[in-house]
């Protein structure tokens, strides 16, 4: 167990979709949308300072293994393994 009560597993998956949600932003920015489109307007400065290396087709195939990645841990594979997978993917 991880701090506060969560499984590796559920904190694992917490931090997937944060980063889904960050990886969705930035293909919003790429597509010049107003803060209001954002979900995290409170790091556009941040996710702005990342569109030069993530191109679109990055940020694509990013949120993508990200979203295998979390199928991965419904299927109940080894967080430390899908850790290690998302790691080389993004």
């Amino acid at each position: 167990m991880s701090s506060g009560g969560r499984t590796d597993r559920d904190e694992l998956g917490r931090r997937l979709r944060a980063l889904a949600s960050m990886l969705r932003d930035l293909g919003a920015l790429r597509c010049r949308v107003s803060d209001r489109g954002l979900a995290n307007a409170d790091l556009k400065p941040e996710l702005g300072a990342m569109l030069t290396a993530f191109d679109g087709e990055r940020t694509v195939k990013a949120f993508a293994a990200v979203d295998t990645a979390l199928a991965a841990l419904d299927r109940n594979a080894s967080p430390k393994i899908v850790a290690d997978w998302i790691a080389f993917q993004v």
